[in-house]
């Protein structure tokens, strides 16, 4: 937790600059996995459906820590007998989305928005069980804005979340 107050902290004072350069991403999203030290039963349910030739110009350090973030809370967020995370790109011409979609709890319409504001958490006191910081998704956002990439929150039916990053088309090739 100390590492994200440290990195939102570097945010706010003065951001930092992205060392850019074209990677898979499937290997980016790969060591975030070996990264976030998940179970073996963790690990089966998460299903990659990315092209190993498809490449993204960000910064390696910087987008795996996006992904940690959204794996990590995809884990936390979901019944741990029925998680099934599913990533999966969708491109046209001038854009490119990579999902991140689970059967969670989902997160209400009504908070959507404020999931990536600094410290918020959905719910209470009283309905929060799960540790957090408020910390992961908001520097999911700072990161990605670096990038100029955005992200978004729908609702995965018929239930759980799917995260959506929206990359730029000079941002993205197939190789």
């Amino acid at each position: 937790m100390m590492e994200r107050v440290l990195l939102a902290t570097q945010f706010e004072n003065s951001l930092p600059i992205p060392q850019k350069k074209w990677e898979s991403c499937d290997a980016i999203i790969q060591s975030a996995l070996v990264d976030c030290q998940f179970s073996n039963d963790e690990m089966l349910k998460i299903r990659l459906v990315i092209p190993s030739n498809f490449l993204i110009f960000c910064d390696v350090s910087m987008m795996k820590i996006v992904f940690i973030n959204l794996f990590t809370n995809s884990i936390k967020y979901s019944d741990p007998n029925a998680v099934n995370i599913v990533v999966r790109t969708v491109t046209n011409h001038d854009q490119c989305q990579i999902l991140i979609s689970d059967e969670g709890i989902g997160i209400p319409v009504t908070e959507r928005t404020r999931i990536f504001e600094k410290f918020y958490r959905v719910g209470n006191e009283k309905t929060r069980s799960r540790p957090g910081s408020g910390l992961g998704l908001y520097l999911v956002k700072q990161i990605l804005q670096l990038h100029g990439s955005k992200i978004e929150v729908l609702a995965n039916n018929p239930k759980g979340s799917t995260f959506v990053i929206n990359v730029n088309a000079s941002d993205f090739r197939m190789e």
